[in-house]
């Protein structure tokens, strides 16, 4: 069910990264459907999980009597105060008037979906339908202006450099009208910046269990990516909440000891080439 130890790739972790692959290799223009067979049975639970990853699933499902039978509800549908989202956002982020901007933060903000498309398309992508259903049941770009009220946003290059190449590459026009808005909004600082280059240098106490503290560091390897350890570093440095979709970044980083301050909101793809694309009106 994914709750392993740190080092240890769990199915999930598999199946995510085998979704994402899917998306990269086109074949014939179309996203190559993922199969997990399971040839000795799969937990009902883990197999639904595995499925929302946009990942069909195929084997005899068996009841699993060892997991509480709401927490898939909690975990993955209601996603209400006892998710992951909130038990893994670091308490009284909010009061933090800086804001670092990751690249799924944006690529959410800007995305189609969360901007009035939900529920008029049909997606035959499996992961673009379930994030289509989950926006229709809580909004996320109502949740990012409550949380960006009253505060500056900033990004490094590295996450400017990423979204702008993402926006480009598969952005629809409105997606891309919309990111240019976006970034006048936001304080671009170099990878390496400190809080001494933003306005507000004065140092928090909630800081000091994250990245850059002497005897704690983060390797690159598993969920632990170069971009987003950039990203995250640079929120550190510069003191700010980051606020992110990243849940597996953040999780192996607390597998570590080490405790960045962030606030998680679910994730949302751009969506507006594939309305045009492959989505039919409803």
């Amino acid at each position: 069910m994914g709750d392993t130890s740190y080092g240890v790739r769990s199915i999930l972790d598999q199946a995510r990264e085998f979704a994402e692959c899917s998306k990269l290799y086109p074949c014939l223009f179309q996203t190559p459907t993922v199969l997990f067979i399971f040839a000795n049975g799969v937990g009902c639970n883990l197999a639904t999980k595995i499925e929302l990853c946009g990942i069909q699933v195929e084997g005899e499902r068996v009841e699993d009597s060892f997991f509480d039978e709401n927490e898939l509800d909690q975990n993955d549908n209601d996603k209400d105060e006892d998710s992951n989202y909130v038990a893994l956002s670091t308490i009284n982020a909010a009061n933090i008037k800086k804001v670092n901007l990751d690249v799924s933060a944006m690529l959410a903000y800007c995305s189609s979906v969360t901007n009035g498309s939900a529920g008029k398309y049909k997606f035959d992508v499996a992961v673009l339908a379930q994030q289509a259903e989950w926006e229709l049941l809580r909004p996320q770009k109502p949740i990012l202006d409550n949380f960006f009220q009253g505060k500056k946003l900033y990004c490094c290059e590295t996450a400017k450099r990423n979204f702008i190449n993402i926006v480009n590459t598969v952005g629809g026009s409105n997606e891309r009208l919309r990111a240019a808005e976006f970034l006048e909004r936001v304080i671009v600082l170099p990878d390496d910046a400190s809080t001494e280059d933003t306005d507000d240098a004065e140092v928090k106490e909630i800081f000091n269990n994250v990245q850059y503290s002497i005897d704690k560091a983060l390797n690159v390897g598993g969920k632990i990516r170069e971009r987003s350890l950039i990203i995250f570093s640079f929120g550190d440095r510069i003191q700010a909440v980051t606020v992110t979709a990243n849940e597996g970044f953040v999780r192996a980083a607390k597998q570590q000891g080490i405790n960045f301050v962030v606030f998680l909101h679910e994730s949302r793809a751009l969506t507006e080439q594939k309305e045009q694309a492959k989505g039919s009106i409803l």
